[in-house]
């Protein structure tokens, strides 16, 4: 019982430290694409002129999936 209770803790540990590396990942994408990029363009692609920090998460997360490398290289 007191390994389920380990092992339980250490999954739930993995999963809430995942999504804190993905929210604070998604702040520099929020700042990125509102403070770099020119509003104007902002309006015509989002039809917003900034991005909120839910859209920033989503949109570093999606792209994340997209263009992640799936190949391994071997030595």
């Amino acid at each position: 019982m007191q390994k389920f209770l380990i092992y339980t803790g250490l999954i739930a540990l993995a999963v809430v430290l995942i999504l804190v590396i993905g929210l604070v990942a998604a702040w520099p994408v929020m700042w990125i694409v509102n403070y770099l990029f020119a509003p104007s363009a902002l309006l015509a692609v989002f039809g917003t002129p900034t991005l909120g920090y839910w859209k920033a998460y989503w949109l570093f997360f999606f792209f994340g999936l997209a263009f992640k490398s799936s190949s391994s290289s071997s030595s």
